[in-house]
């Protein structure tokens, strides 16, 4: 971007720019006049259009009519079957299959209604339709309702052709309910191919993985184990398991040693031998890739583990078998599901080591895919499980701008457990995070954190303690703390570097700036053009005005390189308008005169401006000149150079000019005003769920998303608190920020809690409440979120109900001293 453009919209600039050359309007007139000819040609052709239109709809109808042909839904199954999807690990490709397996079942149902089409399907097709909707290595029930669909399709052919229903189809329906755990369904499959003479040992194995310990279920499986001609291992095995979980462990290595066709080394020790035998079961269905069997086998050795850890500590539980489901389950894109569905299963086994792997595996897959909100998750319900290197590592990646609050908890954490570990580097990551998310208070006390913790010592590398002065300098700019400035000038002496840095001086323009010293912040940046060749262009004072405000500074004194290499850039001048707009904020033809001038010096001393500049401008334009505001925008979203926080930007600004569209402040129009604001809000809530940036500049690509950040959210959070309208899509955009992975302010969760309440839907603000336990990962509420719920309660006159969720606040352990939440137990009482 350079602003030469931006001095050449003089057709635009006129407004306020009444020295600028006719030859610009002259020009603008002529193109205004082209577009109009341009205009009134398009709408002489539209007004033709419906009647060419019509004519050519009346010629065509007859041949459409003819060319219409409807498919039998039979017909457009058979064509889907033709042509399935490619079988691909990615998230894409699994919502076509899925949508593709929900076409399938619709066409199916329309098809099995009328028998005459039914019959129509070949034996191939139906086995064809089945295999397409059959789960794939189910770890869980989640897929039950998809197998329940596939089962239907083999339960037409046993029931509409049971003479072509072979041994084959029984084994596939008798696994499928196997994997639902239909003990009863597989029961009278089984008894119906044995008078059909079609059961085999397979069948009867596979049954006898449904049975229970009970006692009717234990002899039911002992007569099917007997009926097999060839006991297998696994047979044996699943008989095994019920005299485990029937608590009878010398009958069950009995058992084993009778009937298991292979046997450890060393068979005298009843309960090693059946933990071995267990561990080889997982092992066999994990390599058959049985993940409901090996998750159901590796549930019984844990408990068997628990058992046997109160009796005897010598045994260990065998990690082979576990460690290897987790290597097979693990993989593409269901592994993070699959790790915490094991995941699950060990911590409710109290199996420790298996847990810590997991916990271990799930934490670098979760870093691998740039997925910190679940790694923050997991360290914070394992912290022991963590390494305080590992730790550090994910501090350094969760300190961006999504992350910051939970950045800063858990710098917290670390720095309370591992203090050692505290190195100046560390600070300054996190400082540098609260700045850029403009959490100053809490940059601050990272800063006091380090000079109280003596961190900088003399042995620091010099360019660790640079960058953390640096840091410093910035939360001066953000805040406008001379006094903080100061004391770090003051530091960075005593640390053996009295030379002030380029980025230093202009931290203390910005500074100045920010606290209102306008004269103080000019000089800084006149020394800065003093060393300049072209210095003499900008500078507002005298060269001796100019080292006299210099020389008043004490130990204020300037890098020689920097003197040496001269010149401002555009960091300056950005300050500088950032400056000058402050100071004219109350004449705008004067602000926009010297802003023009400083661009114009920009030009001349080949200064080429950014997107910050940019910003600065389109702020100043937002509410003078709307046009401009526009031109800028544009120039702003077609720019090839822009990051994705440019971009995030502009669909804030976007947002937030959609936000006040409309709305007059004025006191006479205030109602209007407000329910313009809803409905503003409201209407941009859902430009932004639907999530098509074209909504919001017509100029974007046709499907590209909305980026977004903290901000936006807020921004959107905000808009729809007040307005009780808005509450179910204020509940949407919240669910949306959490299921991204953003965590909200406790001021955003006690907006939504004030707002279901204040609809009268108690649940859904506990429901909120429950959400704050969550994501913070505490035991109870913070007392605020208390305080908000029975304060909101009493307001909308429901002091039942808020003493009744008073009465569990001791049972939850919530902190009733805390000045907010006695506060409110106290208007309670009043009540």
């Amino acid at each position: 971007m350079s602003f030469p453009w931006l001095v050449a919209r003089k057709g635009v600039l006129r407004s306020w720019h009444p020295g600028l050359c006719r030859g610009c309007l002259l020009t603008t007139q002529v193109a205004r006049s082209r577009l109009a000819t341009t205009t009134t040609a398009t709408a002489a052709a539209a007004t033709l259009q419906p009647q060419v239109k019509q004519a050519v709809s009346s010629a065509s109808t007859p041949a459409t009519t003819k060319m219409t042909i409807t498919m039998t839904p039979l017909a457009r199954l058979r064509e889907k079957l033709q042509h399935p999807p490619v079988h691909e690990h990615t998230r894409a490709t699994v919502k076509r299959q899925r949508e593709y397996r929900r076409q399938l079942v619709s066409l199916y149902q329309s098809v099995r209604k009328d028998m005459a089409q039914w019959q129509q399907l070949t034996h191939e097709q139906l086995h064809a339709l089945f295999q397409q909707l059959v789960p794939r290595r189910p770890i869980d029930t989640s897929m039950r309702l998809a197998n329940k669909n596939a089962q239907q399709i083999l339960l037409d052919m046993q029931l509409h052709t049971p003479h072509l229903f072979t041994r084959h189809d029984a084994r596939l329906l008798l696994a499928c309910y196997k994997d639902n755990r239909q003990k009863d369904d597989a029961l009278q499959l089984l008894q119906w191919a044995k008078n059909s003479a079609i059961a085999d040992d397979a069948m009867i194995e596979t049954t006898l993985a449904l049975m229970d310990d009970n006692d009717d279920d234990f002899s039911m499986a002992h007569s099917l184990w007997q009926e097999m001609a060839c006991k297998t291992d696994r047979a044996t095995g699943y008989m095994l398991k019920l005299y485990v979980s029937r608590g009878e462990l010398a009958q069950a290595a009995q058992w084993w040693r009778e009937n298991a066709k292979v046997l450890p080394v060393n068979t005298t020790h009843n309960e090693r031998l059946v933990v071995h035998a267990l561990d080889g079961m997982l092992r066999d269905a994990t390599e058959r890739l049985d993940f409901l069997e090996a998750r159901h086998t590796y549930q019984v050795l844990c408990r068997l583990m628990q058992k046997l850890h109160r009796d005897d500590d010598a045994i260990e539980h065998p990690m082979g078998g576990i460690v290897g489901l987790a290597n097979k389950a693990m993989v593409g894109i269901e592994a993070m599901t699959n790790g915490f569905v094991l995941l699950q299963d060990a911590m409710q086994g109290g199996h420790a080591r298996g847990v810590k792997m997991l916990v271990h595996r799930l934490f670098q897959a979760s870093l691998r895919d740039d997925n910190v909100r679940q790694a923050m998750d997991l360290y914070n319900a394992h912290p022991q499980l963590f390494h305080h290197d590992i730790v550090r590592s994910l501090l350094g990646k969760a300190c961006r701008a999504r992350y910051s609050l939970d950045a800063y908890r858990l710098y917290q954490g670390y720095a309370a457990r591992y203090p050692a570990h505290m190195d100046i580097r560390l600070y300054t990551k996190v400082i540098k995070a609260m700045v850029r998310t403009r959490n100053l208070d809490l940059a601050k006390n990272v800063y006091h954190d380090a000079i109280n913790n003596r961190s900088l010592t003399p042995h620091q590398p010099a360019d660790a303690t640079l960058a953390f002065f640096s840091a410093v300098y910035s939360i001066c700019a953000q805040t406008g703390d001379v006094g903080l400035f100061e004391n770090t000038i003051a530091m960075q002496q005593a640390a053996g570097f009295p030379e002030l840095s380029h980025h230093a001086l202009t931290s203390l323009a910005s500074t100045f700036i920010t606290a209102g010293q306008l004269q103080a912040a000019k000089t800084v940046f006149d020394h800065l053009a003093h060393s300049s060749s072209s210095s003499s262009m900008m500078a507002a004072r005298t060269a001796s005005e100019h080292q006299e405000f210099m020389e008043a500074q004490d130990g204020l004194s300037v890098d020689q390189q920097q003197e040496d290499a001269g010149g401002v850039d555009v960091v300056d001048f950005n300050i500088l308008i950032r400056g000058l707009t402050k100071e004219t904020q109350h004449s705008p033809e004067v602000m926009q005169e010297r802003v023009l001038a400083v661009l114009n010096h920009m030009s001349l001393v080949g200064i080429a401006s950014d997107s910050a500049t940019l910003r600065t401008l389109l702020d100043i334009y937002a509410t003078i000149d709307r046009n401009m505001a526009d031109e800028l925008l544009l120039r702003l979203l077609n720019d090839k150079n822009a990051s994705r926080a440019d971009h995030i930007w502009l669909n804030n600004l976007q947002l937030t000019r959609r936000l006040h569209d409309g709305i007059n402040n004025s006191k006479n129009s205030k109602n209007r005003s407000r329910d313009v604001a809803a409905r503003n809000a409201s209407h941009v809530a859902h430009v932004f769920l639907a999530n098509r940036r074209r909504a919001l500049f017509l100029s974007a690509p046709r499907d590209e998303p909305i980026a977004a950040d903290n901000i936006t959210y807020a921004l959107l959070l905000d808009a729809l608190a007040p307005y009780p309208p808005c509450t179910t899509v204020h509940q949407q955009v919240y669910d949306h920020m959490r299921n991204l992975g953003w965590r909200p302010s406790l001021r955003q969760y006690t907006d939504l809690i004030r707002a279901w309440i204040r609809k009268g839907r108690v649940p859904h603000a506990l429901a909120v409440v429950n959400d704050v336990t969550t994501d913070l990962h505490l035991p109870t509420a913070p007392p605020t979120i208390h305080a908000t719920v029975i304060k909101a309660l009493l307001s909308a006159g429901k002091t039942d109900r808020a003493r009744e969720y008073a009465a569990g606040l001791t049972a939850q352990c919530a902190d009733i001293t805390d000045p907010q939440l006695a506060t409110a137990l106290k208007r309670l009482e009043k009540q």
